[in-house]
């Protein structure tokens, strides 16, 4: 145990000398300015350290304001998004509403084009079923009436002589003059005058030749006043009526009965006429309106 603690005291003086020589040496330096200067970087340390804290603060505020802006953006183009989705749906919408509206207001106008034409021949298939009911014939019976009444009145009366010219001045519903070519409807060897009176009334008058006829008829009991005057309209209906203009008084009583077997032949033909006349619009309405039936199935 001596030896061991003898040794154990080598050891620590070995040590006490050692650290002696070392405060020794270090008593040598300058300790203070060694301690400033350590004071002195400490501090630039720590401004350096204060500045990189603050660099890294102002680099996390500007990271959090770019972070919000980002976010702002972000939610600004959202929004853009938004309105434009929905402007896009308003217009889609708006477009096929336009594109119904236009198919409707065709369909309208169609409609109404077809209603408009089915009325026009509804029309005019009553127009011609209304036409076809009035019996035949009937103006060609009349204007017989009326020739014959007209044609009577000239003849003379029984025992009298010659008639006055002022009885060939016709009524005016048995004239039914109209103003034509004097030259028009003429029949062969006579020709159209004009009265000495002043007026319009047109009549027809034989030639030169006829009244050389007449006045060899003269000489077999027939006089100058027997010549018959008759205006343009009444020679007209006349030669409507396929019946010969008489130039006579003495050929009146002829064209009265001609005229009356006329009107009977138009009297016998008016019902067999009348019911043609009737089958054959039927017929047309009905071929009007089977077309009129397949232009609504194609329009349709």
């Amino acid at each position: 145990l001596v030896e061991q603690a003898a040794k154990l005291q080598k050891t620590i003086d070995a040590d006490v000398a050692e650290l002696a020589e070392v405060d020794a040496q270090l008593g040598d330096t300058n300790a203070q300015a060694l301690s400033d200067e350590h004071e002195q970087l400490q501090s630039e340390l720590d401004g350096l350290k204060a500045s990189q804290e603050q660099g890294h603060q102002k680099r996390n505020e500007l990271f959090d304001e770019r972070t919000r802006i980002m976010k702002a953006l972000d939610d600004a183009w959202n929004k853009k998004r938004a309105l434009q989705d929905e402007f896009r749906q308003q217009k889609n919408s708006f477009f096929h509403w336009q594109q119904d509206e236009r198919k409707r207001r065709a369909q309208e106008e169609k409609q109404q084009r077809i209603q408009e034409q089915r009325e026009k021949r509804l029309a005019l298939a009553q127009d011609q079923r209304e036409e076809a009911e009035l019996p035949a014939f009937q103006e060609e019976i009349s204007s017989c009436d009326t020739l014959i009444a007209y044609l009577a009145s000239l003849q003379p009366a029984a025992g009298s002589g010659s008639r006055s010219e002022g009885s060939t001045r016709p009524s005016s519903a048995a004239s039914n003059a109209r103003a034509v070519d004097a030259n028009e409807h003429v029949p062969a060897g006579m020709v159209a005058v004009k009265k000495a009176t002043g007026n319009d009334d047109m009549y027809f008058a034989g030639t030169a030749k006829n009244k050389k006829k007449h006045a060899r008829k003269d000489k077999a009991g027939s006089t100058k006043a027997d010549a018959l005057k008759l205006p343009l309209g009444v020679a007209e209906s006349l030669l409507h009526l396929q019946i010969t203009i008489p130039t006579s008084t003495s050929a009146i009583a002829a064209t009265v009965d001609k005229l009356a077997a006329r009107k009977q032949h138009f009297v016998d033909r008016q019902p067999t006429a009348t019911a043609e006349n009737k089958k054959k619009a039927e017929e047309k309405i009905a071929k009007l309106m089977a077309e009129l039936d397949m232009d609504e199935k194609i329009a349709a």
